[in-house]
């Protein structure tokens, strides 16, 4: 086994291990939950799955303040792919906590590939990577949804920047436009 696949192993046990430490609960069987998980997420997630099981887009809310758009409202991310994934592949409660998982796995690479573009050492980028995946803001802030998936690509988009400055061109311009 090469070093730097041992290094990689070593890592990803490392992030397994903080993620199963952090979410404990959801590896017992819980759900993210909270005031705007039940009041906010997990309808939006049910209201999904309705509109696509019906072969619509999530475009409209008519269930609350008398009918509200969805499709262009950022806090429902009715168009969101990920939120569309999520919901379809584990429901709309379980999805929204399964998103939570994604997003912190999203965040972690993406600062992690940041710092290496950066020139840091993989064990800086990988402790700063850990420090900002499983911080406050991603693990308590998980039944604000919207804010927590908005943060998880900070990373890359911060990646998409730097190379866009180093880099420029319409190909990098693309990418970070993207991001």
């Amino acid at each position: 086994m090469t070093d730097r696949r041992r290094r990689w192993l070593i890592t990803l046990a490392l992030l397994v291990a903080g993620l199963a430490f952090t979410y404990r609960p959801v590896f017992r069987g819980a759900v993210i939950a909270g005031r705007d998980a039940f009041r906010l997420f997990i309808p939006y997630s049910a209201l999904i799955l309705e509109s696509l099981h019906q072969g619509e887009l999530p475009l409209w809310n008519p269930y609350m303040r008398l009918g509200q758009p969805m499709g262009a409202a950022l806090i429902s991310q009715g168009l969101y792919p990920l939120a569309i994934l999520t919901s379809l592949a584990a429901g709309p409660v379980f999805g929204v906590t399964l998103r939570q998982l994604l997003h912190v796995l999203i965040a972690w690479f993406g600062v992690h590939r940041l710092g290496r573009a950066l020139h840091q050492s993989h064990l800086a980028a990988s402790i700063a990577a850990t420090a900002f995946a499983l911080s406050p803001l991603m693990t308590d802030l998980g039944g604000h949804q919207n804010v927590v998936d908005a943060a998880a690509w900070s990373g890359w988009m911060a990646l998409g920047w730097l190379r866009l400055t180093l880099h420029p061109a319409p190909r990098q311009a693309a990418a970070a436009a993207l991001g």
